[in-house]
C-alpha cells in the first residue's frame, strides 16, 4: 500500500543486526564527469521481521558521505538538494524484511553527491528506514568503500571497466558466438553488469526500438546520443525497463548456434523460476563480427510455457 509523508515521525525500528553495506557495482575506471554506480543492500541477520518505509524517491531514503583524505566533506549535488527541500508529499510504501533476506538498490551517488575533482576519497552511506523528513529517527551507516577518480573525462575514448573478481580491466577476446552468450548469460547469473555488457552492443539494442531510433538518428547530437546510451545503460542496470534480456535464467541450454564469417544466431532454451511454477523461453540471439569480436546486437523470444 502507498501512502503519503508529511510531518515528523515515530523512531526507527532498531536496527539491530541488521547489516547495512555498499559495494561498486559496475567497478571502473572513474573521471570527475564519469557515473559512480553501488549496490546498496540490507540484510536482516536478525530471528525477527525489520519493518521500514521504502520511498520511489531515493533521497528520503539515501544519502551518502564522501569525504577528502584531509577529511574535507563534499557537498551534495544540485538534484539531491532540490528534492530533498521539496515541499511536496513524499509517497512510500511499508516494507518487510524477513529473518535471512535481502533488499538491495542500484544506484549513482554522482546524483547525490557532487564529485568535480580527481583524488582519492572515502565514501559511507546512510539509511533512513523512517525516511529522512521532519525527524527521520534512527539511521544506518555503512561500510568504507575508498573512491579513486582519475584526473581527465569518461568521454575521451572507451570506458574501462574493471573485473571486479581479479581488480584487473575487462577486455573481450575472439571467442565463439556460443561462448559470447555463455559468458553473457553466467555474468547476468552472478549480477556482474561488466562481464554482462562486454559482449553487449548497447546501441544496436537501443535502436531496436522504433520511436529511439528515429529521434537517435535524426535529431540527436553526438553528445546527445552518448548521454542517450548511457541513460539507457543506467536503466538496464536500474531494472527499470521492460527489456526481456534483463531476465535471469536459474538454468539454460544453448541447443544451436549457426553462423557466417560475419553474423550468428544463438539459440539457448532458458528457464526462470517462480513461487509457483517455472517459466520456460527460447531465446534467439543475434551477433556480429567486429574487429574478430563477436556482438550481440539483437534477440527474440518465444514463450515455451511453464512447468
Amino acid at each position: 500500500m502507498l501512502v503519503f509523508a508529511f510531518a515528523a515521525y515515530i523512531t526507527a525500528q532498531s536496527a539491530g543486526d541488521i547489516e547495512f553495506t555498499i559495494r561498486y557495482y559496475d567497478k571502473a575506471i572513474y573521471f570527475p564527469d564519469s557515473n559512480i554506480f553501488v549496490r546498496v543492500e540490507l540484510y536482516n541477520n536478525t530471528a525477527d521481521t525489520y519493518r521500514f518505509k521504502v520511498s520511489p524517491e531515493r533521497v528520503f531514503n539515501l544519502d551518502f558521505e564522501v569525504r577528502t583524505v584531509s577529511n574535507e566533506q563534499l557537498q551534495h549535488a544540485p538534484e539531491f538538494i532540490i528534492k530533498r527541500a521539496s515541499d511536496q508529499p513524499v509517497l512510500y510504501r511499508e516494507y518487510s524484511l524477513e529473518p535471512g533476506e535481502r533488499y538491495a538498490v542500484v544506484d549513482d551517488i554522482t546524483r547525490y553527491i557532487s564529485i568535480r575533482k580527481p583524488g582519492v576519497y572515502t565514501i559511507r552511506a546512510i539509511y533512513y528506514p523512517e525516511l529522512s523528513i521532519g525527524s527521520p529517527g534512527a539511521t544506518l551507516t555503512s561500510n568504507a568503500l575508498t573512491l579513486s577518480v582519475q584526473p581527465g573525462s569518461s568521454e575521451a575514448g572507451p570506458a574501462v571497466v574493471i573485473d571486479r573478481e581479479t581488480g584487473e580491466a575487462l577486455q573481450p577476446v575472439a571467442i565463439p558466438p556460443d561462448e559470447v552468450i555463455d559468458y553473457m548469460l553466467t555474468a547476468r547469473q552472478k549480477g556482474d553488469w561488466n562481464k554482462f555488457f562486454l559482449y553487449i552492443d548497447l546501441e544496436a539494442l537501443y535502436l531496436m526500438d522504433r520511436a529511439r531510433e528515429e529521434s537517435y538518428k535524426r535529431s540527436m547530437s553526438d553528445t546527445e546520443r552518448r548521454a542517450a546510451l548511457s541513460a539507457y545503460r543506467r536503466s538496464l542496470m536500474a531494472e527499470t525497463t521492460a527489456d526481456e534480456l534483463l531476465l535471469t535464467p536459474f538454468e539454460y541450454q544453448i541447443i544451436k548456434t549457426s553462423y557466417t564469417p560475419t553474423e550468428a544466431s544463438v539459440i539457448v532454451i532458458e528457464k526462470f523460476a517462480y513461487p509457483d511454477y517455472t517459466e520456460v523461453k527460447q531465446y534467439t540471439y543475434y551477433l556480429e563480427k567486429r574487429d574478430s569480436i563477436w556482438l550481440v546486437t539483437n534477440y527474440e523470444i518465444r514463450n515455451l510455457g511453464t512447468e
